[in-house]
C-alpha cells in the first residue's frame, strides 16, 4: 500500500509530524464527551507516529491499537514509544480503512482525525467504522471539510501530490448518521488550513 501513498503523506510519515485540526486539545476535548476508562478498547485510525494512541494509553490507561498505511509512521510509533510503560497497552498495525482487521463490535470507541480526507470512498470506510464500533460505542470525528463556495481548495487538496478528497460538513453529517451514529457533539470552526499546509511544504521541501 505504502507505494500508493501521496507525498505528503510519505512525507509526515517520514517526520513523525501528523497534524489534525485543534491538535491534542481537540482530540483531549472530544474524549471527555465520552465515559472513557481503562477498560475501553480504542482504535486510533491514521495514527501516524502513534502521538494521539500514546496519549490516550497513558492517561486513561486503556488499550489502543493504532492502524495507518504508512510503513514509516508505523516504525516511528513503535521506535517513539517502544520504551514506555504503557507501551504494552499500544499495538500497531498497517491496515487500510476501507477493510479493517477486527471483528463487528470490537471497540468502544474510534478516533478518526483528518484521516478521511485521503480517502475518496468515504460511504465504505464509513461502514467499517460503523461495523467494528460496538453498541452504544463512540466515533470521535475531527475531519477536514469545505465551504460550498470553496472548489478552488478542493481542487488544490486533490492534486496528486496530497491526495486529499476533501467534503462538504453536510456531506459528512450525512455519512455519519447514514452509518448508523447519532451526533451527539457538532462543532465547526474555520481554519486556514491551505495556508498551513503550504507551510509545510515550504519548510520541508516540494
Amino acid at each position: 500500500m505504502s507505494d500508493t501513498l501521496s507525498p505528503y503523506l510519505r512525507l509526515i510519515g517520514k517526520i513523525a509530524n501528523t497534524r489534525h485540526p485543534g491538535g491534542l486539545a481537540a482530540s483531549e476535548f472530544l474524549l471527555n464527551k465520552t465515559s472513557i476508562d481503562k477498560s475501553w478498547r480504542v482504535l486510533d485510525l491514521g495514527c501516524g507516529a502513534g502521538h494521539t494512541s500514546a496519549h490516550i494509553a497513558k492517561k486513561y490507561g486503556c488499550t489502543v491499537n493504532g492502524i495507518d498505511i504508512s510503513s514509516a509512521a508505523l516504525e516511528n510509533a513503535k521506535a517513539l514509544y517502544k520504551n514506555e510503560p504503557y507501551f504494552k497497552r499500544m499495538h500497531f498495525e498497517k491496515a487500510d480503512m476501507g477493510e479493517l482487521p477486527f471483528s463487528d463490535g470490537y471497540f468502544d470507541a474510534v478516533l478518526c482525525e483528518s484521516v478521511l480526507i485521503f480517502n475518496e470512498n468515504k460511504a465504505i470506510a464509513m461502514g467499517e467504522i460503523a461495523r467494528i464500533t460496538k453498541e452504544g460505542g463512540f466515533l470521535i470525528l475531527n475531519e477536514l471539510c469545505v465551504a460550498e463556495d470553496s472548489e478552488k481548495i478542493r481542487t488544490h487538496f486533490a492534486r496528486p501530490e496530497f491526495g486529499g478528497f476533501l467534503c462538504e460538513a453536510g456531506e459528512l453529517n450525512y455519512l455519519v448518521a447514514n452509518a448508523g451514529f447519532s451526533i451527539k457533539v457538532h462543532d465547526e470552526s474555520s481554519l486556514k488550513m491551505l495556508e498551513q499546509f503550504k507551510a509545510d511544504f515550504a519548510q520541508f521541501g516540494n
